[in-house]
């Protein structure tokens, strides 16, 4: 049994004609009729989104007018990135790090949205941005100085808690020599 399309005079496949004749040589009565098959089109269609399209859902769900799906999807791309460049710029200074933060932002705001949606896109890139400003500025210092004059407490916590993170970057640094990847890449 031949399943062509049905063509009229001109060449032109006709698809009432192709169904028709699909019905007719069916061995199990059944109708097959556009009307069915673009029902069932539309069951599936969903299956076969972007990620940018998945990740728009995502984008969109709030708690009272809080945009927490964005906050989730950008905080994780940003802090996914900003973790990686700080891993593999370990023993460069911060404000070679902050730069190549502005870099990867202004990288991810331009091609992301093809992957990751536009709303994504550009709060990743803001929070990437803030974070390299924060490596390229005194930022947390002033934050930390101006919430002890406030408070009367230094923060120990937080985004403004400055107490350790020059240690804390060289005990990562030493770290990074000791390690399996360190040790793969000829680094130890």
């Amino acid at each position: 049994m031949k399943y062509l399309l049905v063509k009229d005079k001109e060449g032109v496949p006709d698809l009432d004609a192709t169904f028709a004749r699909l019905n007719e040589e069916a061995e199990v009565p059944a109708t097959i009729d556009k009307k069915s098959v673009k029902a069932e089109m539309v069951k599936t269609d969903g299956l076969d989104e972007s990620p940018a399209s998945m990740l728009n859902k995502l984008a969109d769900f709030e708690i009272m007018k809080i945009p927490v799906g964005t906050a989730v999807g950008a905080g994780f791309a940003a802090v996914f990135a900003t973790e990686l460049i700080d891993g593999f710029l370990i023993k460069q200074t911060t404000q070679i790090k902050g730069m190549v933060k502005i870099g990867a932002a202004a990288a991810i705001a331009g091609f992301g949205r093809k992957y990751i949606g536009n709303k994504l896109a550009l709060a990743a890139a803001l929070l990437m941005t803030f974070d390299a400003i924060r490596d390229l500025t005194p930022l947390d210092a002033w934050a930390a100085k101006g919430a002890s004059k406030i408070s009367g407490f230094l923060p120990k916590a937080g985004l403004a808690d400055v107490s350790n993170r020059r240690a804390d970057v060289q005990i990562q640094a030493n770290r990074v020599q000791q390690d399996y990847y360190a040790s793969a890449e000829g680094r130890r």
